[in-house]
């Protein structure tokens, strides 16, 4: 019998690998304010200075200092730079650790200023390419002014971020994609089963929702993974593809070789 430590750790593996699967923003040049989703609140670059500062979030005014252009790289990456300052985000001294300081530096490309903008469903988490950790609101707090770190993944409203400056133009739907929805187990590679999942087909695109089970209330929605279409059996975003080899089996690929691959087998209606 798995402990309830146990079921923590296996749900937090899950999360970043889904996660990461789920949508790394295909690298392309755009500008946006990013607004932290639990508190509606921009990140703002303080009295629009041109010092090295921290990054807080602040009521949202459309002024320069709360506008970034996200500058594309080579690994599917981004440089963010403040549009007023020119200056870019940066983890503090390169730090690793949790509640590492998100601030403004002279933009000079090393994997500390370096973002991945991953998408799952209709809101964003930046991730640093240094240590792999989201950009989070401390304590979740709400409060204007409150600075901004690095932590680790765990999918929580305070690391999710709008950006209203970006529109990926995912193009029209293949057709008969009804012909994949349903309730998917997924598993490892090497067959371990590591959870459940609906399928849905939604504005063009798929949408896998993952799964957990709370007691008598039984399977309630965790998260959900978007997937632009290809062609009619394949889906891509970012570095990971999801390939239906038939009608009741897919394989999930993520061609970076970062994350593990996946496979997912059709269990029923999702009912």
């Amino acid at each position: 019998m798995r402990t309830r430590t146990g079921l923590f750790a296996v749900s937090v593996c899950l999360f970043i690998i889904l996660a990461a699967i789920s949508g790394s923003v295909h690298a392309k040049s755009f500008s946006s304010p990013i607004r932290a989703a639990h508190s509606g609140l921009c990140l703002d670059v303080p009295e629009s200075s041109n010092e090295v500062v921290g990054i807080v979030q602040w009521p949202c005014t459309g002024n320069p200092n709360q506008l970034f252009d996200f500058k594309p790289q080579s690994d599917n990456s981004y440089l963010i730079q403040a549009r007023h300052s020119g200056m870019c985000l940066d983890v503090e001294a390169g730090s690793t650790e949790n509640g590492a300081r998100l601030i403004q530096y002279p933009c000079h490309g090393s994997v500390n200023q370096r973002f991945r903008v991953i998408r799952s469903a209709d809101i964003f988490f930046l991730v640093s390419r240094l240590a792999e950790r989201c950009v989070d609101v401390p304590g979740a707090s709400r409060a204007p002014g409150t600075a901004l770190v690095l932590w680790r993944c765990h999918g929580a409203a305070h690391q999710r971020v709008a950006l209203p400056g970006l529109r990926e133009g995912v193009t029209a739907s293949p057709q008969n994609r009804q012909a994949f929805e349903g309730r998917w187990r997924v598993r490892t590679a090497t067959g371990a089963e590591v959870g459940t999942a609906d399928i849905i087909v939604m504005d063009g695109d798929l949408r896998i929702i993952w799964l957990k089970r709370e007691g008598r209330r039984g399977w309630v929605q965790a998260y959900t993974l978007v997937f632009p279409a290809v062609t009619r059996d394949r889906y891509r975003a970012g570095d990971t593809t999801v390939e239906f080899l038939n009608a009741n089996r897919a394989a999930v690929i993520d061609e970076s070789g970062r994350n593990a691959n996946l496979t997912m087998e059709r269990v029923g209606s999702g009912q």
